[in-house]
């Protein structure tokens, strides 16, 4: 497992160490909680397996956004509004995960349909002191990304 504590302008350089590692059927899960840089992430993966991608939209209210990439179809995921896991039966997304690229955003909401081999990417907020003008504050300027790859 490798941890990197990162800022903001550095997702590309993670993206792009992410990006040689994916393959079909080895999805890309995206942990973290509301607001910590998983769709920005996701959005940087995207640019590097689809270089001429223009507009990268949410698919929070789609839920699966398909691109056509070198390695295929790469397929951006965000299950955030999925309440009950009968409701991404419709989606055909257990298939998807098995055969095509995969980004899933809120990954734990796949139950049964965890695969067994996956790149886990979790994201979480760091607080640091930075000395300013008015003396010390706390902030949250920093994203620590932690990476690592699960069965075969």
């Amino acid at each position: 497992m490798q941890s990197l504590c990162v800022h903001e302008s550095d997702i590309s350089r993670c993206a792009e160490h992410v990006a040689k590692a994916i393959r079909p059927g080895c999805p890309v899960l995206l942990f973290g909680p509301m607001g910590v840089g998983k769709s920005t992430f996701a959005r940087a993966l995207l640019r590097i397996l689809i270089p001429n991608v223009v507009h990268i939209p949410s698919p929070s209210f789609p839920i699966m956004i398909a691109y056509s990439g070198i390695q295929g179809t790469i397929w951006h995921v965000d299950l955030y509004r999925i309440e009950v896991f009968s409701d991404m039966a419709p989606l055909g997304l257990n298939e998807t995960i098995r055969t095509d690229v995969c980004i899933i955003e809120w990954p734990d909401r796949l139950g049964p349909w965890m695969p067994e081999q996956y790149i886990s990417v979790s994201l979480d907020f760091i607080s640091i002191n930075q000395q300013d003008d008015a003396g010390l504050c706390d902030q949250t300027l920093w994203r620590e990304m932690m990476i690592h790859r699960v069965g075969g």
